[in-house]
Parts: structure tokens; C-alpha cells; sequence
């Protein structure tokens, strides 16, 4: 084989392998860009209102909302003694922003009762839908209630799922297991069965009456940002691809 031949072959294939690195680096850069998901649980009943703390919890969501990326989804869920799933909403822009901020106004609380355990089986539900539309992804929940678990007296008496079982049922899932992570907001009354398991298992973080109401920006505190790890090494072996084939 002649050396021309031999340095065109060399040629063709840093050419291969820069088109394979380059792709390699368009989807890294595209996976660091998915939109995240939020799934708010508003805790509606009576107490709520008579406390002042439904316009607190507003102020709340809008605050971490505002701190979207485009391509993030809000789900919002409200409950008292029963579950209510309001909306649910991709930000692309202000303008959507303006459209969940209305709906977020519109809520009010009128119910009774506080039945957290039905409302956090259902919204565990809606990651299980999540994961199954997008496998990988990682939904924060972020849980506003000012009471302890407190179900309706119809529910009272009957064989009902604790919360040990309630996790476990979602948490003991391979596919499911760390793809969502809970911030249990105590207004007033805490629930010691929700607050322990998040603690014990590392699944989820108790926010104080204190902490919620000096307006911390709680969310979101993801252990480890992969993604930007991943967005930096990217840029990085880029630039280092480009600098040694056009050197």
C-alpha cells in the first residue's frame, strides 16, 4: 500500500472518528438540557386558610418556579380529604409561566381533613407515569401541609396502607428507586412517620416552620449536578478533539 493511500485512510478515519465525537458531544449537550420535573402538593384544607398559610405557599411555588428552564414541567396537586390533580404545564417561556401562576392564584382552602398518605401514593403514582415516558429522569415533589396525617372518618377504620408501606411500595422498585426525591414543608404540625422515613432513607428532606418562613429558596438541591459534569467534560474533550485534528 502507498504512503498516499496510507495517510488518506488516517484521514478517513479521524474524519469518522471526529463525526462519532462530535455526536457523542451533540447528545451529551442535549441530555443536559431535558426538562426537569416538579410535582407540588398543596395541602387544602379549612386550617390552611384560617392561618394565613395558602397565600404563603403560593408565594412559595411561584418563587421556585421562576427559577425555571425552559423545558421544565409543573405538576400541581392539591388535597384535603381527597386528591385533586389540577394541571400540568411544559415552560417554554413567560408566558406559560404567567398561565401557571393564575392557576396557582385560583386555589383556595375549603376542605376538610388531611389525608397526606392518599395524596402521596397518588402523586408517586405520577412519577411511576413519568419514568415510564422518560426513563432516567428525576422528579422533585415538593409537599405543603400544615397537619399530620389525618384521613376522613369514612376511611377510619379500614385496613389502610402506612407509610412505611407507602414508600416501600415505590422506593424497593429498582426501576423507580432515587428517580424522585421529596421536600416535606412542616407548617405546623409534623408528621413524625413521613419525617423519618425521608430521613432514614435518604429519599427526601424535612423543611422547618423556621426555614419555609425566612423565604429560603430550598429547591433544588440535587446532591450531585451529573449534568453539569457532563456539559463541562463535553465542552472540554471538544475542544481538545478540535485543536488536535486541525492543529
Amino acid at each position: 500500500m502507498s504512503e498516499n493511500r496510507v495517510l488518506l485512510l488516517v484521514m478517513i478515519d479521524k474524519k469518522g472518528l471526529l463525526s462519532a465525537l462530535l455526536l457523542l458531544s451533540i447528545l451529551l449537550f442535549g441530555s443536559c438540557s431535558a426538562g426537569r420535573n416538579f410535582i407540588f402538593i398543596i395541602d387544602t384544607s379549612g386550617s390552611m386558610q384560617e392561618k394565613n398559610l395558602l397565600q404563603e405557599v403560593k408565594r412559595s411555588v411561584k418563587k421556585i418556579m421562576l427559577d425555571y428552564k425552559s423545558g421544565d414541567r409543573f405538576h400541581v396537586i392539591s388535597f384535603d380529604s381527597a386528591t385533586s390533580f389540577l394541571f400540568s404545564r411544559e415552560i417554554k417561556n413567560n408566558n406559560d409561566l404567567q398561565l401557571v401562576f393564575d392557576e396557582i392564584d385560583k386555589l383556595e382552602a375549603l376542605g376538610q381533613w388531611t389525608n397526606l398518605v392518599q395524596v402521596l401514593d397518588y402523586s408517586l403514582g405520577k412519577v411511576v407515569e413519568l419514568q415510564k415516558k422518560d426513563p432516567g429522569s428525576r422528579t422533585v415533589l415538593v409537599v405543603y401541609t400544615d397537619g399530620k396525617n389525618d384521613p376522613p372518618p369514612v376511611l377510619r377504620g379500614k385496613k389502610n396502607i402506612s407509610f412505611t408501606e407507602l414508600f416501600n411500595k415505590y422506593y424497593l422498585n429498582k426501576a423507580l428507586k432515587k428517580s424522585w426525591y421529596i421536600y416535606y414543608v412542616e407548617l405546623d404540625q409534623p408528621e413524625p412517620e413521613l419525617a423519618a422515613f425521608l430521613k432514614d432513607n435518604d429519599t427526601g428532606v424535612v423543611i422547618s416552620k423556621e426555614s419555609f418562613s425566612s423565604n429560603v429558596n430550598f429547591t433544588i438541591d440535587e446532591k450531585t449536578d451529573y449534568a453539569l459534569y457532563i456539559w463541562i467534560a463535553s465542552g472540554i474533550l471538544l475542544v481538545l478533539l478540535l485543536i488536535y485534528f486541525f492543529h
